[in-house]
């Protein structure tokens, strides 16, 4: 992931359904929480279950909202930046 700047992968089943997506953080996290070295863990293991999606035609406010709105913001999850992309996409900021 490091080395071709990809933060997030989606993970599909072999009929290339959605499982759930793996982000570099959750990777680091499975890694120390789990004190195991990366290829003793599975993707599995390590995965978000919990998709959230959007429309390829949704402005990137919608986006953000839903995001905030479901607390599905892994990779911004924390309180500090959750808030920095509400005050960003507040109407008439």
């Amino acid at each position: 992931m490091w080395d071709h700047d990809c933060g997030c992968v989606p993970v599909v089943d072999e009929t290339n359904t959605i499982q759930g997506m793996i982000t570099d953080r959750d990777v680091c996290m499975a890694a120390l929480m789990q004190g195991k070295s990366l290829g003793e863990i599975s993707v599995g293991s390590a995965m978000s279950r919990a998709i959230y999606g959007c429309s390829p035609t949704d402005d990137i406010e919608k986006a953000a909202e839903r995001a905030l709105s479901r607390s599905a913001t892994n990779g911004v999850s924390s309180p500090t930046v959750a808030r920095t992309l509400f005050d960003i996409f507040q109407p008439g900021a």
